[in-house]
């Protein structure tokens, strides 16, 4: 998540703006069992948001509540960048802020980063991609991701958004595998940094 405080002076005029920060969180539940393509890509222990259950996501509604009691005691936030599964969350925290919905987790986003995401399956947030997004996003997925369509799929609710491919699978981009999406995320970030 990124901050982007301004700073007060006692009449409650800004004076500065303190430049961003990136803030990481790491939720505490383990996979049990993580997926074979998973395990190819990534070495244990294996941490997730939620677990799949079916077409229902076990935890995610523990996830918000860890994520909103954070921003509560750490935020605002303005930003916010996922990767695989934390790019769903990302996704569904953006959505939530675009609708202004009640007991959002972060309700102050105004863009994010979404690496090799997707829409979530389960039907309760499924739902809130069903209309256009109006916050700007960057997305980024591998030429051979297994994530690739859905990512795409992902980055049309947001009209606002810039899609860039590299050229590897189901990872970050970086300057040998996505010299283009580099170049891309930072012009995206440019009106983010003043």
């Amino acid at each position: 998540m990124v901050t982007g405080k301004r700073a007060r002076q006692a009449d409650n005029t800004r004076t500065h703006r303190h430049p961003p920060q990136l803030t990481t969180l790491t939720h505490p539940p383990i996979c049990r069992e993580a997926q074979e393509i998973v395990k190819t890509i990534f070495p244990a222990p294996y941490f997730e948001w939620w677990t799949l259950q079916g077409e229902t996501y076990s935890g995610i509604e523990e996830t918000l509540r860890y994520i909103h009691t954070y921003e509560q005691q750490h935020g605002p936030f303005v930003g916010v960048l996922g990767f695989s599964q934390g790019a769903c969350l990302a996704a569904t925290l953006l959505a939530q802020a675009a609708l202004h919905m009640e007991g959002a987790a972060l309700p102050q986003l105004q863009f994010g980063i979404v690496l090799s995401g997707f829409i979530p399956v389960d039907r309760a947030y499924a739902g809130l991609f069903s209309t256009s997004l109006p916050l700007p996003c960057f997305f980024s997925y591998g030429a051979t991701d297994f994530k690739r369509d859905a990512c795409v799929t992902l980055s049309h609710v947001f009209p606002a958004a810039v899609t860039v491919a590299h050229s590897a699978d189901h990872m970050l981009p970086n300057r040998r595998n996505g010299p283009d999406a580099i170049a891309a995320l930072d012009a995206f970030l440019k009106p983010f940094r003043k």
